[in-house]
């Protein structure tokens, strides 16, 4: 799926996966630079050259908290990993189009299932780390579900398409991370897995390098 430009103002619409969005056409003045608030976005894990793919599904996690899965897939034409930039649990909504500043709290709300990414002190099922999972119903959660990024080298204010950023977990101060050392197979996963291939997606706090840089490139992305 490539990358569509969505300005506010004359109400057209897109099609991603299933699902409709409401949004416009584009103009050429206008501002392609930044992720923004109600863009729904594809996060790509920057670990072996940006191969896989933040996802989610109507699938459980068979232990821990039992909440929906959430994992690195390495399909990048799937609806399932879209995700809608969304102000935190707790604050005003943004304003859609709005530029997503560095260090403003946000929600990633599942566009599929209408959970929210969200993080704890459970397990992660492989790592031992700690677990990420798909939380509440149509956006609603709790503060679990909050989020901020941070640039990796960038001294800008906001955060940029295609840059390469951390996704810190507010509650805990975890990141986000993904790693090909913890791929779903059917020696852990079983002969069904439905996330055969997929990777375990978690938060730590120990720096594990690529495998927790991640970067925002395809997607519908909104603009004033």
């Amino acid at each position: 799926m490539k990358s569509i430009l969505c300005p506010i103002g004359v109400l057209l619409g897109a099609i991603v996966g299933n699902f409709f969005i409401p949004v416009v056409l584009a103009t050429d003045d206008m501002d392609e630079d930044y992720v923004t608030c109600g863009s729904a976005i594809k996060l790509t894990n920057m670990e072996n050259g940006g191969t896989h793919y933040l996802s989610s599904a109507q699938h459980k996690i068979n232990s821990g908290s039992n909440q929906q899965l959430v994992t690195s897939s390495p399909t990048r034409t799937d609806s399932s990993s879209l995700w809608i930039i969304a102000s935190g649990h707790g604050i005003e909504p943004c304003v859609p189009g709005a530029k997503i500043a560095f260090g403003s709290k946000i929600r990633f709300t599942h566009m599929n299932t209408g959970s929210n990414l969200h993080s704890h002190g459970y397990k992660s099922p492989l790592t031992n780390n700690q677990e990420v999972t798909g939380f509440g119903d149509d956006g609603s959660g709790d503060a679990g579900d909050n989020w901020k990024v941070s640039p990796h080298r960038s001294k800008g204010n906001y955060w940029k398409r295609d840059e390469v950023v951390f996704i810190n977990h507010l509650d805990t101060g975890a990141k986000l991370g993904s790693s090909m050392k913890a791929q779903f197979t059917r020696n852990n996963c079983g002969n069904r897995c439905p996330v055969m291939d997929h990777l375990e997606v978690y938060s730590a706090k120990v720096n594990h390098g690529a495998s927790m840089m991640w970067k925002a490139e395809h997607g519908v992305y909104l603009s004033l």
